[in-house]
């Protein structure tokens, strides 16, 4: 999957004041900044949180330097939390839920478009009108039927 969502614990009875997206970079063709980018460009501000405590300057002067636990390092490189409050509307988890699926399918396509030309070597119009979902769009065109927008 594109992204690991949280679980919830049929045990639990909390209250949630973050929801975290953890993105699986791996099947994405973006780092978080880029993920981050898109989203406010949405109109979806999201956060980011858990910074590995060590990084903070006061344990820096200590000595503490960057490497020192790569699992905290990885997972904070790789996860955010979208907007999750009390005033939220139906409309605005829609709206927000909307951004998410489509920053989502935009790097998931990007990554395919990428990995397909660097097998064929050259853009063959047909194939990349169907991993885009643009058939219509490319008949008769010899022209790449998207602009690729940086984030």
């Amino acid at each position: 999957p594109e992204l690991i969502l949280q679980k919830e614990i049929p045990e639990s009875d909390t209250t949630w004041h973050l929801y975290v997206l953890h993105l699986n970079l791996e099947n994405l063709n973006c780092d978080r900044r880029q993920f981050f980018d898109a989203l406010y460009a949405e109109n979806t501000c999201p956060q980011v949180h858990y910074l590995p405590v060590y990084w903070h300057s006061y344990y820096e002067k200590l000595g503490y330097q960057k490497g020192l636990c790569p699992n905290a390092e990885k997972y904070y490189n790789e996860v955010m939390s979208i907007p999750l409050y009390y005033g939220l509307t139906d409309d605005d988890v829609e709206d927000v839920i909307h951004a998410v699926k489509k920053v989502v399918a935009y790097y998931t396509k990007l990554k395919k478009i990428r990995q397909w030309a660097g097998r064929a070597g050259s853009w063959e119009m047909p194939e990349l009108c169907r991993i885009m979902g643009n058939a219509r769009s490319c008949a008769g065109t010899r022209e790449i039927p998207v602009a690729v927008p940086d984030y």
